[in-house]
């Protein structure tokens, strides 16, 4: 009878119903694996809770990124975030300040999972009531760092940043590096790249940092701004060997001439080819733009 039991709420737990648990009516072996039973349903009761919770988690931060790209004045634009986790630290966004202007934000908080996905949360909350304001790059990034530095210095956690103001009326680009990795300038008429390198220290670290801003002036049509998280250059192989830079570099110029959806495709693609069946270990994010 006891082994009847067992069995039972065993098949119960095999077809997903925890809510029946085993008694305990003897202290022999029966209800030594009667105990172990209890145990292990209890654990898997409280898996499926912090699974649910983590789902709800997922689905809210999936709504705080831009459901689409913005429709904007000869500007092709696109972006996406894959997670190493169900929640990340990667966060992107689209400002639109004028019928000409448009401001363009991808940040990446350290670590990832949980505590990654909250401070990016923070983030997004800072841009958002920053940009209520805007007074240019320096002055918003200013006011991020600020914000940011205040709330999560003691924790040790920081994020790294790139900001980019788009302006079509006088064809200039404003951007700022906070620790970030590198954007890449795609130049059609030559295939050189330029990589935006100058850099400032990643924010949440001293709240009164120096924020300089840097200038492009000009464009031609066909030009490719990419943004992306360090998770895309720094996937590896099962040898150990990292996706890197010119293989980005190489996917751009091969399909410079696609949309940037396409060109961000082809890029995922390609990185999934080079990591095999190997899963993703940190965050990746890219938005590209395309100049028309």
């Amino acid at each position: 009878m006891l082994f009847q039991t067992e069995t039972n709420v065993l098949e119960s737990v095999t077809n997903g119903d925890l809510s029946k648990l085993v008694p305990v009516a003897t202290s022999d072996e029966f209800g030594v694996i009667a105990t172990n039973t209890n145990k292990m349903i209890h654990g898997l009761r409280d898996r499926i809770r912090m699974l649910t919770r983590l789902n709800v988690a997922k689905e809210v931060q999936e709504n705080l990124l831009p459901n689409k790209a913005p429709d904007f004045l000869n500007l092709d634009i696109s972006g996406v975030s894959l997670y190493c986790e169900e929640v990340g630290g990667d966060y992107y966004d689209y400002f639109k300040f004028s019928e000409n202007k448009i401001g363009v934000a991808l940040t990446d908080s350290s670590g990832h999972g949980v505590g990654a996905g909250l401070h990016m949360t923070t983030i997004r909350a800072f841009f958002r009531y920053g940009v209520e304001d805007y007074q240019g790059p320096g002055k918003l990034m200013q006011t991020v760092n600020k914000h940011l530095t205040r709330d999560s210095y003691e924790t040790g956690r920081f994020t790294t940043v790139f900001f980019a103001e788009i302006d079509m009326e006088n064809h200039l680009i404003k951007w700022i590096r906070a620790g970030h990795e590198p954007a890449l300038l795609f130049i059609p008429s030559t295939g050189e790249f330029h990589k935006l390198i100058e850099s400032g220290m990643a924010f949440g670290v001293d709240k009164d940092a120096q924020i300089k801003e840097h200038e492009i002036n000009g464009w031609e049509s066909g030009t490719i701004l990419m943004i992306y998280s360090d998770g895309l250059k720094e996937s590896r192989n099962d040898e150990g060997e990292m996706y890197g830079e010119d293989r980005i570099i190489n996917v751009i110029k091969t399909n410079s001439k696609e949309s940037a959806k396409t060109i961000e495709n082809e890029l995922i693609e390609d990185r999934k080819n080079f990591c095999g069946s190997l899963p993703i270990e940190d965050d990746i994010t890219i938005v590209t733009i395309k100049f028309l």
